[in-house]
């Protein structure tokens, strides 16, 4: 199959523009390792006896940097666009922090780190193999992309990807191509990328394979190639965007460019200040080891004799007698060499000020150290911070395009409490009505035991997917979020700030302990409440003697009633004598003065 398509131009284009600057970016990997010096320097320094000293000061400032971005670790977060998401973005940050623990995301960003600082690009690809998610990095030596791309994300770049080297019958084996590829180790290719066939290495038998995304009429593609032998003809790519078109799974990050765009390392500013400590230091080392002589002709019967007994500590020489040999130690040169050589060794290490603090120094003095340091390296941190927010939203992608199926995601880890969120969970109605019951709906709870006792074969019909990873709609972010074990821990940090603040009041301990991974936590809360029989046995006598007391008072609020009723019944019997009384009184006094006023004969009677 011939390769009749742009992807070996592209391919090939890159390769000739960017030659010098993988040259650089190849010699400053070299001095992050120790190796600083070329062979041809090295081969010079010995033939004049000089020694090719290196005193690595890059090594350990990578390292330094390593070690922050290890120790600044962060764990995506997911958070909602609408509120109807508002529970579903702890899920999905569950999600994304399952992956990252699954393929140990940590040490491959870690690695990309390196390559960022040091060659000055890092990459990544996220692709779907063996049904999980996988990020793979993409070492320097191995990635290719647009020369012409300018943005930190690569965003405009119209091309990107990587090439490894593999074994001829594996190729056969995994691409089925078996002509075109013996065809190709047939045909002399003289061409080279570095010391190395371009497409070929025969001595090997292998094949320079590449995985090449290209943009085509807008539209990403993707294609296998080697040479001219098409190995995978070119079609979409089989990952899509949030958006649900082709996408390229390939992510790069650079740390600076210059005005040619031009990629390259925080290593870079620091080649030739160790190029300076490494010479002087070899060439102080050899003046203070030789001495210059000043002598007449004839002053000493051998000359290489004398040269040797001066490199010894108690070397002898014997002069002609009257004939002029003096000896120049040389150490004004040397003094000199080691004075420029130390004023190196300040520039170098003021690029990085906490390794001019001295161990016994101040807490305030590390900190303003620290903090100068985090200024300086700000960018890359904040280049890095960039390519793995972008990896996470290509994990999100993954996972929203391949897992269509449920899946549950463990949310903690502790053996007598685990739990799990479920993604893509089918419920039914049944599961529904009972879900709202258990929360108080005395609707739901009506309509379940109606159905129930009617056997309606809709309780067991699929109602709703819960956390459809299709449908949800969030954001993700990695700068705010410490490094924790999952959501769960998140919420218990939250817990306790509010335990501060608000006392343990409305914030009981045994809610903050009911939240905390502690092991065996139950057994702690059994032994702070005590024996769970003995506790239930007084809890029942609590409840009797509860009872009886309220029994007691019944009694007596009774006993009041009663004593209440019979002196309303009293007072009213009272009430009711004295009023008859009184009633008698008024009727015995009405008849006295009628009987007074009826008149006797012709006379009437008045009293």
């Amino acid at each position: 199959m011939a390769n009749d398509v742009e992807y070996k131009k592209q391919f090939e284009y890159w390769a000739d523009v960017t030659d010098s600057a993988r040259k650089d970016a190849r010699r400053d990997r070299d001095y992050r390792d120790g190796k600083q010096w070329t062979d041809e320097e090295a081969a010079a320094l010995q033939e004049r006896g000089q020694a090719a000293i290196v005193i690595n000061r890059i090594g350990p400032k990578v390292d330094f940097l390593i070690g922050v971005e290890r120790q600044g670790k962060t764990d995506p977060k997911a958070w909602p666009r609408t509120p109807q998401h508002a529970e579903a973005a702890d899920a999905v940050t569950d999600s994304l922090r399952y992956v990252s623990e699954n393929m140990d995301f940590d040490s491959v960003a870690s690695d990309c780190f390196e390559d960022l600082i040091v060659e000055g690009i890092e990459g990544a690809i996220v692709e779907w193999i063996d049904e999980e998610i996988s990020v793979t990095r993409i070492p320097f030596d191995r990635v290719y992309f647009d020369p012409h791309s300018l943005k930190r994300d690569f965003s405009d770049s119209t091309y990107k990807g990587l090439f490894i080297w593999m074994d001829r019958d594996e190729v056969k084996r995994t691409f089925k191509v078996n002509e075109d590829i013996d065809r190709a180790f047939d045909i002399d290719n003289d061409e080279g990328l570095e010391d190395k066939p371009l497409w070929i290495d025969k001595k090997r038998k292998r094949l320079k394979v590449c995985q090449h995304y290209y943009q085509k009429d807008g539209v990403w593609h993707v294609c296998y190639f080697s040479g001219d032998v098409t190995l995978i003809e070119s079609k979409k790519s089989p990952y899509l965007d949030e958006n649900g078109e082709p996408y390229c799974p390939i992510e790069f990050g650079y740390a600076y460019q210059d005005r040619e765009s031009n990629k390259y390392g925080w290593v870079r500013q620091f080649i030739d200040i160790q190029d300076e400590i490494n010479h002087r230091r070899s060439k102080s080392l050899y003046m203070l080891s030789r001495r210059q002589v000043i002598a007449d002709r004839g002053a000493v019967d051998d000359i290489n004799q004398a040269r040797f007994e001066l490199t010894k500590g108690d070397g002898v020489i014997e002069v002609t007698p009257g004939m002029r040999f003096d000896v120049d130690p040389g150490n004004d040169l040397a003094a000199g060499q080691v004075q420029l050589m130390m004023e190196a060794k300040a520039e170098i290490d003021s690029i990085a000020a906490r390794s001019l603090v001295a161990p016994e120094a101040s807490g305030r003095s590390r900190m303003m150290a620290d903090s100068k340091d985090l200024i300086e390296v700000g960018p890359l941190f904040d280049a890095h911070r960039n390519f793995k927010k972008r990896i996470y939203r290509q994990i999100w992608n993954r996972i929203r395009q391949f897992w269509d199926s449920e899946r549950w995601v463990r949310v903690t880890d502790n053996e007598n409490n685990l739990k799990f969120v479920g993604l893509n969970q089918p419920l039914t109605a049944g599961e529904v009505l009972k879900e709202k019951a258990q929360q108080g709906d005395e609707q739901a709870a009506y309509v379940l035991q109606q159905m129930i006792a009617a056997q309606d074969p809709r309780l067991n019909q699929v109602a709703e997917v819960r956390n459809d990873v299709a449908e949800l709609d969030v954001d993700i972010s990695i700068s705010e979020v410490a490094d924790v074990a999952n959501v769960q821990q998140e919420q218990f940090e939250m817990l306790v700030n509010l335990a501060q603040v608000y006392g343990p009041q409305s914030v009981p301990f045994k809610v903050v302990l009911e939240m905390s991974q502690l092991r065996n936590k139950k057994e702690i809360i059994d032994m702070m409440e005590g024996d769970p029989q003995q506790a239930q046995m007084n809890q029942q006598i609590q409840m009797q003697q509860m009872q009886i007391q309220m029994a007691s008072m019944q009694a007596k609020l009774e006993e009041m009633a009663a004593n209440t009723e019979n002196k309303r019944a009293d007072t009213q019997l009272k009430i009711a004598t004295i009023q008859k009384t009184n009633q008698q009184a008024i009727q015995a006094a009405v008849e006295t003065q009628v009987i007074a006023r009826q008149p006797v004969g012709n006379v009437s009677v008045n009293t």
